[in-house]
């Protein structure tokens, strides 16, 4: 219901220009960069009972981001070994073969998923001195670079895409004054987000 009623507020022909068919090769290329959230427990503590804890629930976090970052739209476009940057095409999901090695002081934040290697629900401290393929978005390179150590890097190849802000702006709007007509946030709005 929510696409339907976004393609219906931007109209059919927009939203297949700004999101056209993927084709299936490019579709499960483009998924094998697909990540859920981040739960982590430090190995220090599995076992124990550590008592209460804290959860942060950021209230329309997704929204938020919908609003205020670049989102991907338009062809994907194939490129071979390492992205090079293009002001046209600033998002991209890069395929690299490498080993690591988690860095002192920092999450892992690396999952290896359709391995008989690894468990795929553990984030890795290390490859074990493998080499290994990873597709990632480049914020997730981003960071991973950040956490770890890399070795014997290769870049394969990847998929570029135009960046677009504001897509979802009068959608958001939209939903949200449902919502506060509806009730359902009467003390966040009553108060403001962050008081």
């Amino acid at each position: 219901n929510a696409m339907n009623y976004y393609k219906k507020t931007i109209g059919e022909k927009t939203f297949s220009h700004m999101f056209p068919k993927l084709l299936p090769s490019e579709d499960r290329f483009i998924r094998r960069s697909y990540k859920g959230g981040f739960t982590y427990l430090a190995p220090r503590y599995r076992g124990e009972e550590v008592g209460d804890g804290l959860v942060f629930d950021v209230n329309s976090l997704y929204p938020s981001r919908m609003r205020f970052k670049p989102y991907p739209i338009g062809k994907a476009f194939y490129f071979e070994g390492e992205y090079v940057e293009d002001e046209t095409r600033e998002l991209y999901i890069q395929h690299i073969r490498c080993g690591f090695e988690l860095k002192e002081n920092r999450l892992p934040c690396i999952q290896l998923k359709h391995s008989m290697m690894f468990q795929p629900s553990e984030y890795l401290e290390s490859s074990g001195g493998e080499v290994v393929d990873l597709y990632v978005t480049n914020i997730d390179l981003e960071l991973i670079k950040y956490c770890y150590t890399l070795y014997d890097v290769e870049y394969i190849d990847g998929y570029m895409f135009q960046k677009s802000y504001n897509l979802f702006d009068d959608y958001i709007d939209h939903w949200t004054e449902e919502k506060i007509k509806a009730g359902k946030n009467e003390i966040l709005f009553e108060n403001g987000p962050f008081d």
